[in-house]
């Protein structure tokens, strides 16, 4: 309620929102929209689900909350439908890319993640026969490329 009453009305924010404890390793979460979450552990990479409507749409959603367990080594990354929904023409970047990404990141820290992430999505959807149909169809609206990393470290001090 109080989301919408700052925004003088109702207003799409789709949001994830996380509490890490640092001492048990364990994240608290809710993901609210369509914020894309991915979780790599030693078990691979999954994409975390979504955990409600965006914000600020209705006064009296609930969420129910997650729980993710972070060993040593574990990486989450979070990105903007802008960079899964980057285009290259008729291509779309796609969760399959991200996914890759991170499972190809092992000992990187959560701004190399992020960097690599942000710079393929660009960089998909700017080559020079995408920037040619951009010209040809300027109605086209480009969303923003954001990403989020969180990188556990190994308490021994190795990656």
């Amino acid at each position: 309620r109080a989301l919408m009453e700052a925004a003088n009305g109702v207003r799409l924010a789709p949001t994830f929102i996380g509490s890490f404890n640092l001492t048990l390793g364990v994240m608290t979460y809710c993901n609210a929209g369509q914020v894309v979450a991915l979780f790599r552990d030693s078990d691979g990479t999954r994409v975390l689900q979504h955990g409600g409507v965006p914000l600020g749409l209705f006064t009296h959603v609930t969420y129910e909350p997650a729980v993710l367990a972070f060993q040593p080594r574990d990486r989450l990354l979070l990105v903007t439908k802008g960079v899964i929904q980057s285009h290259r023409g008729n291509s779309e970047f796609g969760v399959g890319r991200i996914e890759r990404i991170l499972e190809r990141a092992s000992g990187d820290s959560a701004a190399r993640i992020c960097d690599i992430v942000l710079r393929e999505a660009y960089e998909f959807g700017n080559n020079p026969w995408a920037r040619i149909y951009n010209f040809l169809h300027p109605a086209k609206q480009h969303d923003d490329l954001t990403a989020v990393a969180l990188v556990r470290t190994d308490p021994s001090g190795s990656a």
